[in-house]
């Protein structure tokens, strides 16, 4: 085992003064009230259709998993 020194020791990243942070002024196109209070629909049947389908699957699942379990239940208690 190497034996311990109490000399410290240097950090191996050399300090390095950075920049200040540019501010860019932002300009937007103005808008007008009625541009402004526009609301886009979305139809979220056709964007999340995926997700009904997966609901769906784990559904039925639950229920066949349920429904085992109660099965199993009954085959317990009458065979047993």
């Amino acid at each position: 085992m190497a034996k311990k020194s109490k000399r410290r020791t240097r950090s191996r990243v050399p300090a390095v003064s950075r920049p200040a942070p540019v501010r860019a002024e932002v300009r937007t196109a103005p808008v007008s009230p009625e541009q402004a209070t526009v609301q886009r629909t979305v139809d979220f049947a056709s964007e999340y259709r995926y997700v009904y389908s997966d609901l769906r699957r784990i559904g039925i699942l639950a229920l066949s998993m349920f429904a085992l379990l109660v099965a199993l239940a009954l085959l317990a208690r009458y065979v047993l």
